[in-house]
């Protein structure tokens, strides 16, 4: 960069004291010795008569007043600037003669006011005459000096907003935003991510038509590690767009400051950037090679200015710069016709390495201090080199230069690792989370917050909050959460961030624990609690339901249904009450009978009171109820024997019958020949 003096202001000491009555009187009394000390009453009256009469006491102080100096905002301006120019140790509420010298000779001169404390401020308007200025001012007593140039080419860098908190402004000069600069940038200022291109431009002031080229250099690698790897367009990142995006303003303006009649989106003219050579240099290292994306150099001229002959070539590709530092240099040509004295801009981009391109942990956000250099290096003429183009160079701090990752999750069942399909799992299981940071820096660290929240939507305050330490880019799994209960939850994770990561939030991951399905069996008792499944006419049964699962024993009640015409649980049913399990048995139930004889079933019913366990059934139990065997017996009337010809006839009676269940039906007679009952049937009688 072209320099003014090392300082950009210069004094020197003033001629000599300021003598008056008051400092006189001071040096008089403190610094010379006073002979004869004795004085007369009319003496004294006197010399304070003579005082009064010229209206103070005047005291000599050499040292009363700092060295007059001068000193303009900066060093270094761009053609038609406007630079201020800043006076202190001057007399007084009096008047300061500037002059400025230009660079062809000519003397501007004016006269500025200053204030009580012998300070003043002052402006001068640059002309686009480039070169060297020198700057004086003098009250007549105390002059001062300093210098600054007014460079035929001026490199800028686009500042586009501060990293921390992140700030989006647009690369533009207007009213609202200065964020074209022609110094250093840091995370204060500016904010890149890797992979992006940061906005260069380059302000060129030419007097002619002629065959110009321009040269930039760019380090390719600094401290061992890719830097600038290769150049595109200026608007690559930060484009001419005026609608923003998460990260840039866009609305990207290189000219409208510096060029009439500019429009950032259609440059006057354009030239391809030539591939680059990419590979490793000096001690950079590498497991990738990056894919350059196409950009070219743009121009931006007042309207009638015509462009030829433009081309863009490496004057020089990765030049070994000491141990662990390279340098590419590209020639920038082209021909230029219109009405001069012109202004033109010239703008390009420079691609920040990317560690998922070059590999992990090679690129230069890994290293403290400027890593990103970008350098206006000559401009020639016809061959010729223009004065006032030298040596300027724009570095970007690693710290501008961020990570944005993302932060992903994953469900996992503690019992075997495996990914909880659909977001579902039964009561009584263990989880825990995973996360995975994408897009992070290979060195990321800081920590991960999983919260676990008890609703599907991640809202409110999360029952656990548990932290992990990440290293490496690497987090680890959260800490179990479970056995779970029936309900909805859902985790969440949450990325701190670090100097080189932004902060990231996980998605919302919902995660359903489902109820479990109980087995409910049962069993039928008799009154002297023995299990049947068949019993005599007249028996009285109840059933028995015990409910088991997983997750600890279901709470809640059973509800039995007694099936009175079938085997198999259809048809016509009563119910059989609703029991309170305790200890997961609900028993017993209502009591059935006594039975007649018939076929009969119970089925039992878990209501699912139980958080975790839903309602079920258990298998349909069968009942049959046996016919009673009564005994029969006849008796002949009148009894045997009897006298030939007499008529008989037999009767029959039951016992051994149920109580309550008496015999109905038909009683056949049958009638025999002999004795004993073997021979044929001669006669057979039915009756009630």
């Amino acid at each position: 960069m072209l320099h003014a003096d090392s300082s950009s202001s210069q004094s020197v000491e003033r001629n000599g004291p300021i003598a008056s009555p008051r400092n006189a009187l001071r040096t008089r009394d403190v610094g010379h010795e006073v002979a004869p000390r004795r004085r007369s009453l009319a003496g004294l009256i006197a010399f304070l008569l003579i005082g009064a009469a010229l209206g103070a006491l005047v005291v000599y102080a050499p040292n009363a007043r700092a060295a007059a100096s001068i000193s303009t905002d900066k060093p270094d301006y761009s053609p038609e600037e406007v630079v201020t120019i800043a006076g202190s140790g001057f007399v007084a509420n009096g008047n300061v003669d500037m002059n400025v010298t230009r660079p062809n000779g000519v003397t501007d001169s004016w006269s500025v006011a200053s204030d009580g404390g012998g300070a003043f401020t002052t402006t001068y308007q640059l002309d686009g005459i480039t070169g060297n200025y020198t700057v004086n001012a003098s009250d007549g007593t105390n002059s001062a000096t300093t210098s600054f140039t007014d460079a035929a080419g001026n490199l800028d860098q686009c500042t586009n907003g501060k990293k921390s908190p992140l700030t989006l402004e647009p690369c533009r000069i207007d009213t609202t935003f200065s964020n074209w600069v022609n110094g250093n940038a840091n995370e204060n200022k500016a904010h890149w991510r890797e992979a992006e291109f940061i906005s260069y431009r380059d302000t060129l002031s030419l007097d002619a038509a002629a065959d110009y080229v321009f040269k930039i250099q760019y380090d390719t690698v600094h401290g061992g590690k890719h830097a600038i790897d290769y150049l595109g367009s200026f608007d690559a990142t930060e484009t001419t767009s005026a609608t923003p995006t998460t990260f840039h303003a866009n609305n990207n303006d290189p000219c409208s400051d510096k060029v009439s009649g500019c429009t950032p989106a259609s440059p006057t003219a354009s030239t391809p950037i030539p591939s680059a050579t990419l590979v490793d240099c000096a001690t950079s290292t590498s497991t990738g090679t990056p894919t350059q994306v196409a950009g070219n150099i743009k121009f931006f001229a007042p309207p009638g200015a015509t462009f030829s002959g433009l081309s863009a070539s490496y004057a020089s590709q990765n030049d070994v710069q000491g141990s662990d530092q390279c340098s590419t240099s590209l020639n920038i040509a082209f021909t230029i016709s219109g009405t001069f004295p012109m202004k033109i801009v010239i703008a390009w981009g420079g691609h920040i390495s990317s560690e998922a391109e070059w590999g992990s942990g090679t690129s230069a956000s890994f290293i403290s201090g400027s890593p990103y250099h970008m350098a206006q290096i000559s401009l020639t003429k016809n061959g010729a080199t223009v004065s006032g183009v030298g040596n300027q160079d724009r570095a970007l701090e690693a710290s501008a230069v961020f990570f944005s990752p993302s932060i992903a999750t994953d469900i996992k069942n503690a019992a075997d690792g495996s990914a909880v399909t659909g977001g579902t799992v039964p009561a009584g299981t263990t989880v825990y989370d995973t996360a995975t940071l994408t897009g992070a820096s290979s060195n990321a660290g800081g920590t991960v917050f999983y919260a676990f929240y008890t609703n599907l939507a991640c809202s409110g305050t999360p029952s656990t909050n548990q932290s992990v330490t990440v290293s490496s880019a690497v987090v680890p799994n959260s800490p179990n959460k479970g056995p779970l209960s029936t309900g909805s939850y859902s985790y969440q994770a949450y990325y701190a961030g670090g100097s080189l990561n932004f902060a990231a939030l996980s998605p919302c991951e919902p995660l359903t624990v489902a109820e479990l399905a109980p087995t409910v069996v049962t069993e039928i008792h008799d009154a002297s609690q023995n299990v049947v499944t068949s019993v005599a006419l007249s028996t009285t049964v109840h059933d028995k339901a015990t409910v088991s699962g997983s997750f600890g024993t279901p709470t809640g009640t059973v509800t039995f249904t007694f099936f009175t015409a079938s085997t198999g649980c259809t048809g016509a049913s009563a119910g059989s009450g609703t029991v309170t399990l305790v200890s997961g048995v609900a028993h017993p139930s209502n009591s059935q009978g006594p039975l007649a004889v018939g076929s009969y079933s119970f089925k039992a019913h878990y209501n699912g009171e139980d958080a975790d366990y839903g309602p079920a059934d258990s298998p349909c139990e069968p009942l049959t109820v046996n016919k009673a065997s009564p005994t029969l017996s006849t008796v002949i009337v009148p009894a045997s024997p009897v006298a030939l010809g007499t008529v008989v006839h037999d009767t029959a009676s039951f016992s051994g019958l149920t109580s309550g269940f008496p015999a109905t039906g038909t009683v056949t007679y049958k009638f025999y020949s002999s004795g004993t009952c073997a021979d044929s049937l001669s006669t057979l009688f039915s009756g009630d």
